[in-house]
């Protein structure tokens, strides 16, 4: 039973280690966060029936004593101390945003005391102008246009983004704000005119690819767009039938109207179905038999086998998914780059801050210096683009340094072939995979 109980000590201990810092300081945000939604709340009522009291007071003025309501009043607001409530409302915030300093300062002190030793020429850093450009675009796909204009007008910075790019950030705003209301006119309309436009445009084979991707990526956002409004009909019909029949499953009242029975037949999204699923009938056969599927429980959605179509996460994720497609056909990144790196950074910079620990220690498992550090997985979702890693150089290749292909099929580096070339002091070149040997002249190069 000791042993049991230790065992499961060590594992629960072990357990709460796993919780890194970024975990720690992203709950104390949510508890700030939390903290000033009350205070803001709080403050508001205090001062709206601080606001009432004066609006009474003054109706009052010109039917009585001055003096008197004056008194009063200075009276009632003394005896309710609103300014008491006031600052033991702001005292609890400033307790949570102080903590959240300190949470800080435990938590971020490792991390860069592990990084301490290294040497200023190996850091990549970006310029000011770098970081206040990304900052500014990342505000922008916010949609807080006047942070930056305050911004560039606090730092004095130069106002490097044209004003083309206010505007597509401005009407990505609008769009993404129609969808939080559950409104997706704005956006289909922007997915439908794109898609005509790059129905017209040609290029050459290298851009005809590019541009492929990009029709049938606004070809399945406008679908997807077209899904929404098609369930937002379904569920209109639903609670247009809900309102003519009565819980017992009869009709309300004799008098029903015919669009009322129209709505109870579910005929306006067959139409609406008929009108715009048709071109998608080839790839989206499935998706079409779902929603149409769905017409059969109009009298209860939510409790039939399709109620995953109604759900609030379909309309996020199609959110998001538009906010890429539009960045991507106005030539920005679909995905935030500053975000990107944050979440980037909190995978990969607890594990390089245990790597840099261990070679400080000095405990002989690592003892050079100059050793590559090693390879921090990401995931699936932080993979953009193919990349290519020498087998023997165990650098990954560049535009100057691209991967060639051997006679034998094996993949190796162009500066790694020609060191082996020098080497050799021949023309050929021997696999350090397998023992075949290939010419220079047949090797060939890979794009990557």
């Amino acid at each position: 039973k000791n042993e049991h109980r230790s065992r499961g000590m060590k594992k629960m201990n072990g357990e709460k280690r796993k919780r890194t810092a970024m975990d720690k300081i992203r709950h104390q945000c949510e508890s700030v966060q939390k903290i000033q939604m009350n205070t803001y709340s709080t403050s508001m009522e205090i001062v709206d029936a601080m606001i009432k009291k004066l609006e009474k007071a003054k109706r009052k003025l010109g039917k009585s004593d001055v003096h008197m309501i004056c008194g009063r009043l200075c009276q009632n607001i003394l005896n309710d101390k609103p300014h008491k409530k006031l600052s033991h409302e702001f005292k609890e915030l400033y307790g949570s945003v102080q903590q959240l300093g300190k949470t800080i300062d435990k938590n971020l002190a490792r991390t860069e005391d592990a990084f301490a030793n290294v040497s200023e020429s190996k850091k990549k850093m970006l310029h000011n102008e770098e970081i206040m450009r990304v900052l500014k675009h990342h505000l922008l796909r916010r949609g807080s246009f006047e942070v930056v204009e305050k911004l560039e007008k606090e730092y004095k910075l130069k106002n490097d983004i044209p004003s083309q790019t206010f505007k597509v950030f401005e009407k990505l705003h609008q769009c993404c704000q129609a969808l939080e209301n559950r409104d997706v006119g704005p956006a289909l309309a922007w997915a439908e005119e794109t898609e005509k436009m790059a129905k017209k445009c040609e290029g050459s084979q290298e851009n005809r690819i590019l541009q492929m991707r990009q029709r049938k990526n606004l070809r399945d956002l406008r679908f997807n767009l077209l899904r929404l409004r098609y369930l937002q009909l379904v569920k209109k019909s639903c609670m247009d039938y809900s309102e003519t029949e009565g819980n017992d499953g009869k009709p309300r009242s004799s008098q029903t109207s015919s669009s009322d029975c129209t709505c109870e037949d579910g005929t306006i999204p067959i139409e609406f179905a008929r009108k715009n699923f048709t071109e998608f009938s080839e790839g989206r056969q499935k998706d079409i038999e779902r929603m149409l599927g769905a017409l059969l429980f109009i009298r209860d959605p939510l409790r039939s086998p399709y109620r995953d179509l109604y759900s609030e996460s379909v309309w996020k994720e199609i959110r998001v998914n538009f906010e890429a497609t539009f960045c991507r056909a106005h030539g920005f990144s679909g995905l935030d780059p500053l975000m990107q790196s944050f979440r980037a950074s909190e995978i990969a910079l607890p594990k390089r801050a245990k790597y840099a620990a261990i070679l400080r220690s000095g405990n002989g498992l690592l003892e050079k210096k100059d050793i590559a550090p090693p390879e921090v997985d990401l995931g699936k979702n932080m993979q953009f683009h193919s990349t290519f890693v020498c087998p023997i150089s165990k650098e990954q290749s560049t535009s100057k340094n691209p991967p060639i292909l051997l006679w034998c099929g094996h993949v190796i580096s162009q500066e790694a072939m020609m060191k082996i070339t020098r080497t050799r002091r021949s023309n050929h070149v021997k696999c350090p995979t397998c023992p075949v040997e290939t010419a220079i002249s047949s090797t060939k190069k890979i794009s990557i």
